[in-house]
């Protein structure tokens, strides 16, 4: 599968592409109907949640599962990834995400894009990454992005940090601010201009616009 001119584009505008009716619904099928002999596997890479029983994440599935290993070699997805990087590519992290909504326990949000620099010498994060410079972010993530029965692609859930010394810039982000989730003594310590950050057990630190530091 190649991308058109303006799909190549688009991305280089936007930093994504949103790709839908990638495989079809009988494709999907195919995958799901794998699922219960993945997750029924008792092998290091099949991870489960504290009881043991339900499935959290099943890494590298296309080391054991030939359904995956051909999803995870299909031109359909590599052949667009390679006419924008010009060249091979290779499987960084390979991983089904079982985690039902509300249960077991939470995911640790993360940026990758350090280790893929430091480990793979990935030259620049061209994927969300003007999101996340023009907004002054402190976290763009897209975590977990699923396949569709109907084979369309989606970011499921996504989480956004914003640098609040930066939010004068961006009044329509500012604007969405929730402080009914935040904390109360930090918010009142932003209203005399101070920065609070509360610690566990009795100790806070508390510092004025000009850097100076007092432990609470």
């Amino acid at each position: 599968m190649k991308l058109t001119d303006a799909q190549i584009a688009e991305f280089d505008r936007e930093g994504y592409l949103f790709l839908p009716s990638t495989f079809s619904a009988e494709e999907i099928a195919v995958l799901k109907g794998e699922l219960p002999g993945i997750f029924a596997q008792e092998r290091d890479e099949v991870w489960r949640e504290q009881d043991g029983k339900a499935v959290r994440t099943a890494f590298a599935a296309h080391h054991y599962n030939e359904a995956f290993r051909l999803l995870g070699h299909h031109p359909r997805m590599i052949e667009p990834v390679q006419q924008l990087l010009d060249g091979p590519v290779y499987i960084h992290q390979y991983k089904i995400n079982a985690k039902a909504a509300f249960d077991g326990d939470v995911w640790q949000w993360h940026q990758d894009y350090g280790t893929w620099a430091r480990d793979d010498q990935m030259p620049e994060a061209r994927a969300m990454y003007r999101c996340f410079n023009d907004l002054d972010a402190s976290i763009v993530e897209i975590n977990p992005l699923v396949v569709t029965g109907d084979g369309d692609i989606i970011a499921l859930d996504a989480k956004m940090n914003f640098d609040d010394n930066a939010l004068f810039r961006h009044k329509n982000i500012a604007e969405m601010r929730d402080e009914d989730e935040e904390d109360p003594m930090e918010l009142e310590a932003a209203r005399h201009e101070l920065n609070y950050i509360k610690l566990d057990g009795e100790i806070g630190c508390m510092e004025d616009p000009q850097r100076l530091l007092l432990d609470i």
